[in-house]
């Protein structure tokens, strides 16, 4: 998984990709290191210094699918839904504190589930955030996505992609004409150094 998060496999060389940084902690300094840098903060970046498996552009697109994807991180981007019962799971986030509300389930014959924030869990004695019960978190939310889905708004969904695929057909008709009359008029030859 490193291998993706690392420019060189878009054919790109950089250096300085990880810092330091110092805090002072009851008067003393305290140095920790690795910790990464944007892109922009890089020290050395050469793109196409080699050539690299996918070009820069589908590095970048990569880069921030997998950071949207990231689970029980503090950011606050996207994520994509897991396994399991629960509506939500990996995309509730704590109405507290931001961070990613885990999912919890019974184990015994309903199968039950618990949304719950363990807040800074890093820190012994912090204690829980919030939680909530799993399956009225989820029907609330089933019944405002039936709520937005239905009656008007499917019909509106079908009309929008009806125009959307006449307006396709009609660019590719265009395309077509003109495919046609290229090919039908006098061949042009370009070439470099002549007038």
């Amino acid at each position: 998984m490193q291998v993706l998060h690392n420019p060189i496999y878009a054919g790109a060389y950089a250096f300085g990709r990880t810092g330091n940084r110092t805090r002072v902690v009851e008067g003393q300094a305290h140095k920790t290191s690795g910790h990464h840098r944007t892109i922009g903060d890089w020290s050395v970046l050469i793109k196409d210094s080699h050539e690299g498996y996918i070009d820069w552009c589908a590095f970048e697109e990569n880069r921030r699918m997998l950071e949207e994807n990231a689970h029980m991180q503090k950011r606050t981007a996207r994520k994509s839904g897991r396994g399991g019962q629960a509506l939500l799971s990996g995309m509730a986030r704590c109405a507290r504190c931001g961070r990613m509300m885990r999912v919890f389930y019974k184990v015994g014959t309903d199968q039950s589930h618990r949304y719950q924030c363990r807040g800074d869990d890093g820190h012994v004695g912090v204690g829980l955030c919030i939680g909530a019960g799993g399956r009225g978190v989820d029907a609330a939310v089933a019944s405002q996505l039936l709520e937005a889905v239905s009656g008007q708004a499917v019909q509106a969904a079908l009309l929008a992609a009806e125009q959307i695929a006449k307006a396709q057909e009609t660019v590719r008709l265009a395309v077509e004409r003109e495919l046609e009359e290229a090919r039908l008029g006098s061949p042009v030859c370009l070439e470099r150094g002549r007038d």
